[in-house]
């Protein structure tokens, strides 16, 4: 009854829910890693970054409602492939937040 559906916008939810108990230290630079995927500056949070990047033709401002079976199958998959990434990148090494922030900063220097 309380448990998660299944759904992209559930797991964002309880991602998120983590995140904030951690005082938004769990997903430090998460946002900035996604951007580097994107290739480009966005306003986007983090979790409409991964529709925009995975689903064909979505824009990240319709979140999770406006996601199909398949997009939000699509939308899950890449959320759990992108966080693992992270974390391996971000644990990777010992400065591997540090080094997140700086290619970050170089590649979107003004």
């Amino acid at each position: 009854m309380y448990g998660l559906d299944g759904s992209y916008g559930n797991y964002v939810t309880y991602v998120s829910g983590y995140d904030a108990g951690t005082r938004g230290s769990a997903l430090l630079g998460f946002r900035e890693w996604l951007l580097l995927k994107l290739g480009r500056q966005s306003s986007f949070v983090w979790s409409s970054l991964i529709t925009e990047l995975v689903v064909p033709g979505a824009s990240g401002s319709f979140g999770h409602r406006g996601l199909d079976e398949e997009q939000n199958r699509t939308a899950v998959q890449a959320l759990f492939q992108f966080l693992g990434d992270f974390l391996q990148d971000r644990d990777a090494e010992r400065d591997g937040l540090r080094i997140i922030f700086r290619d970050y900063s170089s590649h979107f220097a003004e």
